[in-house]
């Protein structure tokens, strides 16, 4: 017996124009009218409206390709850069020094890879505020 699906949760990949980090929307949500990508990096973009989409399933098709683990893109060092720059520019704002914040930056990034701006920022003042090294896991 071969298993058919018994529905769908379709979602559309929007690029930031400005840092090229893809966003995924379901299907309903860019069905509304008046909606937007807002993304981390302070980008906020207008999605176009989608009406009428027309999907097809095609059962037992393969790839003729095989999978590789995808290498760093510019796409990743633009995000990490992007992310570096908002997390300096809010310790800036808390009082700390351009220097400081570079630090505490160049600190978390040579033990983990964050995954946002929040963790990056939390992992900084971490570090800040302690001698010792930042624990992960």
């Amino acid at each position: 017996m071969e298993l058919k699906p018994v529905g769908e949760d379709i979602q559309l990949i929007y690029q930031c124009p400005a840092c090229e980090t893809r966003h995924h929307f379901d299907l309903k949500t860019v069905q509304r009218p008046g909606q937007y990508l807002d993304c981390w990096c302070d980008t906020s973009t207008r999605l176009a409206q989608v009406t009428q989409p027309k999907f097809t399933a095609q059962y037992g098709v393969t790839t003729s390709e095989p999978i590789t683990k995808d290498e760093p893109k510019d796409t990743d060092t633009k995000r990490l850069d992007a992310m570096k720059t908002r997390v300096a520019s809010i310790l800036f704002e808390q009082g700390f020094s351009g220097d400081e914040s570079d630090t505490l930056i160049k600190e978390v990034l040579s033990r983990i890879e964050p995954r946002s701006v929040a963790e990056l920022l939390r992992l900084a003042l971490v570090e800040s505020r302690n001698d010792e090294p930042i624990k992960t896991g």
